[in-house]
């Protein structure tokens, strides 16, 4: 049987959470597209079969979702305990996923577990 995780989104000391601020900034397709496919994660992990995702380097993996405009969207997380970790969202542009965003993600992951 699947274990559900909990969602959590990183949290900067000013206490804005750039992951849900970037949902939020998309029309209303894409925001609900994006929300359905985290939950979607976190209700078949470890068997997730409905959602794309890639690992990316360490314990950064991210979700690929696509929407009805052809925009593609990006969710960098790492699963931490009995949670999906949100890092950084973006979207992406170009063939691989630029270096800033994974050091951005690496360093909120680090931020967190110290």
């Amino acid at each position: 049987m699947a274990r559900k995780l909990e969602l959590f989104a990183f949290e900067t000391p000013a206490g804005r959470r750039p992951v849900m601020d970037y949902i939020d900034a998309q029309d209303m397709h894409a925001a609900k597209l994006l929300a359905s496919s985290l939950e979607a994660f976190c209700d078949q992990f470890p068997d997730v079969q409905t959602v794309s995702i890639k690992p990316l380097a360490g314990k950064l993996w991210e979700v690929r979702v696509k929407d009805q405009r052809g925009v593609a969207h990006r969710v960098i997380y790492a699963v931490v305990g009995g949670y999906m970790v949100l890092l950084h969202a973006f979207t992406k542009k170009t063939q691989k996923t630029p270096p800033d965003a994974l050091r951005l993600a690496e360093k909120r992951l680090k931020a967190m577990t110290e």
